[in-house]
């Protein structure tokens, strides 16, 4: 079973998803994605406690520094799971910020960006549906594994909207090699679990 720590209190504990069994917390939304990387899926042991006493001691754990372009990104995804919540002044906030560096590097973002703070300024709620089922996804402990969860909980034909997530995903940890490589691994499975669909639609 996956040890894991909880990125609230710095147990360590059974499955990246469950609930803390020391402090009661569990992670959901955006925060699914840290308690993915905090799993002996990518460290020793000894390196989830040693994170585990950081967060245990009240310090920011910081798996790899982002550039400009790649923090302001997570803010626009931020924004989009906070609207989803109902609290769209902060993730309007957010949208904003993350706008400004569009703008000013020139990013193919910008104009996204502005359809996202218009939709929030309407109040109007921006969900991915596939944010969670993704993160199972590639959390799960075997390709067999991964591969009915695909089946049973995405809808294949909607690549569009699945690849953001993973895109995401690698910007976020593009530091932490060992969790780089299973993500890039796991898109590559999930091109091939497409393919077949494809193939097979064809044949028939």
């Amino acid at each position: 079973m996956t040890q894991a720590v909880c990125i609230h209190c710095g147990s360590i504990k059974f499955g990246a998803f469950v609930q803390c069994p020391e402090c009661g917390f569990q992670p959901s939304g955006d925060e699914l994605m840290t308690s993915m990387a905090l799993t002996d899926h990518y460290y020793s042991l000894d390196e989830l406690k040693r994170m585990g006493k950081t967060i245990a001691d009240g310090e920011q754990l910081v798996l790899g520094s982002l550039s400009p372009i790649d923090q302001a990104i997570q803010d626009h995804n931020r924004a989009i799971e906070l609207s989803s919540e109902g609290d769209y002044e902060s993730a309007l906030n957010l949208a904003r910020k993350a706008q400004e560096v569009f703008i000013k590097e020139k990013s193919e973002y910008a104009k996204q960006s502005s359809n996202l703070i218009k939709s929030l300024e309407n109040r109007e709620p921006i969900i991915n549906p596939y944010v969670e089922p993704i993160i199972e996804f590639v959390n799960a402990e075997t390709n067999q594994e991964a591969v009915n969860i695909a089946e049973q909980k995405l809808n294949l034909d909607d690549y569009v909207n699945i690849s953001p997530i993973f895109d995401e995903l690698i910007r976020q940890y593009s530091n932490d090699n060992r969790l780089l490589e299973h993500l890039e691994n796991r898109k590559e499975l999930l091109k091939k679990i497409i393919k077949r669909k494809i193939d097979s639609q064809n044949i028939g």
